[in-house]
């Protein structure tokens, strides 16, 4: 029966944190339950996710602010062009242009 995987955070005897995924396996082994437990850092893989994380979270940030700009500069170049197109159809039935 395997066990579910389990991330610990461990600290290492210099002070350094690292991170360590451990997969178990429920056996028996000579007539007795045993426990087989399989490990491995993955201190870095976490580290570069969460970097693509940050990474994506600050692209979104400014596509949200590239939309918020794009749409408070369009609102007035569309009350201008409204102006615009309402001056020339008036100029039009005066006989102006």
């Amino acid at each position: 029966m395997t066990l579910p995987n389990i991330e610990y955070k461990l600290t290492r005897f210099d002070g350094q944190s690292i991170f360590f995924d451990a997969t178990s396996v429920l056996s028996r082994y000579e007539g007795k339950d045993v426990i087989l437990t399989i490990g491995k850092d993955v201190t870095d893989q976490k580290k570069q996710t969460d970097s693509l994380l940050q990474k994506s979270e600050k692209l979104a940030l400014v596509g949200q602010m590239a939309a918020g700009i794009a749409h408070e500069i369009r609102n007035p170049l569309t009350s201008i062009k409204g102006f615009i197109q309402l001056f020339r159809s008036n100029t039009k039935t005066k006989g102006i242009l």
